[in-house]
């Protein structure tokens, strides 16, 4: 159908139109416009017969203002494509060659409704016989995605599917000469003539065959850092590879443009090792080879246990393989900082013990070789040291026996000789201790003293309290009754420690004896002034752990008294003596 449009050159060269009925209605497949857009009136006439179109422009004015033209459409591969253009061979000014138009098989009449033939515009018709043209086809294989570009001469084709396309419409006897002018590059493939691509048409169509082959490339694999006892492997798709050391190797062979995913199915395992990739492991293969890089590390693990019985405020300095010190201050979890490589010998010791208090550290469990993971499985086990406390004890009497006390009845001693003497359980460094005498000797009885008895344990036994025990002693007395006034007396105690005696009363023996000492009071020297005869009453026995008071001295009046005394009756306190001979 022609749509022209004015008459006008430039304003509108007219267009026509291609409509197709495919059984359920007529769809428009195509607009055809002529190649130079000043063509006036193209559209005036369309005459269609089988594969070929004339479209008239009685107003183009490429012989002559308004002169007029026609143009020949063929419909190849499956478009109308212009083969020739019609202009008369005398048409001139205003002659509107194609004003109308016929086809019939190869003859075409175009009508010019004003040339000059012979008169002034008294009209023409031009009968042209188009000689047969015969097609140059191409025919496309194994093409994916891309396009493959191909020349004859100044015909070019695109080809972006598996077909038969006609590059040329050429007349019998032409030479032909197809030519690749770019290959496909998505993805990359090498396209080849399967026939020959040039020659002469020689009354019939020709066909050139052209195969296309997609170009492969490999997907390789590099692997650095493999241990050398381990091996690791890869998959993709259906390819597998393994590698025993590090190396770059291919694992497939694909067309360009295929796509890729290179996963590791076995990780390294003696020792662990974990491998990762360094770039990506996917994707599509894009004009060239391809390597997914692999970086293998061996996996490392910490070495930690647990530390028990350290002290408040103690710290032990722990080494694993002699370095990578760690100082632990609480009981509970530890681990080294520094990691190790999987199968690395450890060994766990002691840098140095506790001091405050000191204590001795044990390693159980401290050496190996990792395995596969953490090892906490160290056990580190702290004793705070321990340390006597003792002394020694002077000045106990035989026999005799002193209980010591040990921080307030914590541990007890019964000590029955001057020698040393220390606790049965000694006690942790930095304790502190108070000795004290719990029970003082009683046979005889004794005041034992204590030097050095308490203080702080400092790395160091104690051995210097010293406790020092001397005898309780008493005096000896009694009362003395009936001496005469100005009469005197001497008394004794085992035999000395003269005691002179002057009035009656209270008597004391100035010297104190040991307890459990015995004593014998004894008459050195009876009154004789006038003589007078005195007798002692419970003048001997043994100390019993307090003094003696009860030694009387009775004394008679006698047989010489004489004026001088005036004769007068001693003085006696009865009283006192009937309280002692009672």
């Amino acid at each position: 159908i022609g749509a022209r449009t004015s008459y006008v050159k430039g304003q509108g060269s007219g267009s026509a139109y291609y409509f197709e009925n495919d059984g359920s209605g007529w769809d428009q497949k195509e607009k055809i416009s002529a190649n130079d857009d000043a063509v006036g009136g193209f559209g005036w006439k369309v005459k269609l017969v089988h594969s070929r179109a004339i479209i008239t422009a009685p107003f183009d004015d490429e012989a002559g203002d308004l002169a007029g033209s026609a143009f020949v459409y063929e419909y190849i591969n499956n478009a109308w494509q212009q083969t020739d253009k019609l202009i008369g061979n005398n048409t001139t000014t205003n002659d509107y060659f194609g004003i109308s138009a016929d086809i019939s098989g190869s003859k075409v009449l175009i009508g010019a409704s004003l040339s000059d033939r012979g008169f002034t515009n008294t009209g023409s018709a031009y009968v042209f016989d188009l000689e047969p043209k015969f097609k140059v086809n191409v025919s496309v294989s194994g093409l994916l995605g891309d396009s493959v570009m191909l020349s004859n001469g100044d015909d070019t084709l695109e080809m972006i599917d598996n077909e038969v396309q006609i590059i040329s419409m050429l007349q019998d006897g032409s030479d032909y000469d197809v030519d690749i002018i770019s290959q496909p590059e998505m993805p990359n493939q090498h396209c080849a003539f399967d026939n020959a691509d040039f020659g002469t048409i020689n009354g019939a169509d020709v066909t050139v065959n052209i195969s296309c082959v997609t170009t492969q490339y490999d997907v390789k694999v590099s692997v650095s850092g493999l241990a050398a006892t381990n091996s690791v492997s890869f998959s993709n798709g259906g390819d597998n590879l393994t590698f025993n050391s590090d190396d770059t190797l291919i694992i497939s062979t694909l067309d360009d443009g295929s796509f890729f995913d290179v996963s590791i199915t076995a990780q390294p395992n003696s020792p662990n090792q974990i491998c990762s990739f360094a770039n990506s492991n996917s994707g599509n293969l894009n004009g060239t080879d391809y390597t997914v890089t692999v970086v293998c590390e061996i996996a490392q693990y910490s070495v930690g246990g647990m530390v028990s019985g350290l002290a408040n405020g103690n710290v032990v300095v722990l080494q694993n393989n002699f370095g990578d010190d760690l100082a632990v201050s609480t009981n509970g979890a530890f681990t080294f900082l520094t990691q190790l490589d999987d199968e690395s010998l450890f060994e766990v010791t002691i840098l140095s013990h506790p001091t405050e208090p000191n204590q001795v550290c044990t390693v159980l469990q401290g050496e190996g070789a990792l395995s596969g993971g953490n090892y906490d499985s160290v056990d580190v086990q702290c004793v705070t040291d321990v340390h006597s406390v003792g002394g020694s004890v002077s000045g106990l009497a035989d026999g005799n026996s002193v209980t010591l006390s040990m921080n307030n009845g914590a541990q007890y001693l019964v000590v029955d000789g001057n020698n040393t003497f220390e606790f049965v359980n000694p006690l942790e460094d930095g304790s502190s201790y108070t000795v004290m005498v719990l029970n003082q000797p009683t046979e005889p009885n004794q005041i034992c003293e204590i030097s050095n008895g308490s203080g702080t344990l400092m790395g160091n036994d104690i051995s210097d309290i010293d406790i020092s025990c001397e005898t309780s002693q008493y005096f000896i007395g009694g009362y003395l009754t009936g001496l005469i006034s100005g009469n005197s007396m001497i008394i004794q105690n085992n035999g000395g420690d003269d005691l002179l005696l002057t009035a009656h009363g209270a008597l004391a023996f100035s010297t104190p004896l040991d307890d459990e000492s015995k004593y014998e009071v004894t008459i050195q020297m009876q009154p004789n002034d006038p003589i007078q005869s005195c007798e002692i009453i419970n003048g001997s026995g043994k100390l019993l752990g307090h003094d003696v008071d009860n030694v009387f001295i009775y004394c008679e009046l006698g047989d010489d008294l004489i004026y001088r005394h005036g004769f007068d009756e001693p003085e006696i306190d009865s009283s006192h003596l009937r309280v002692l001979v009672d």
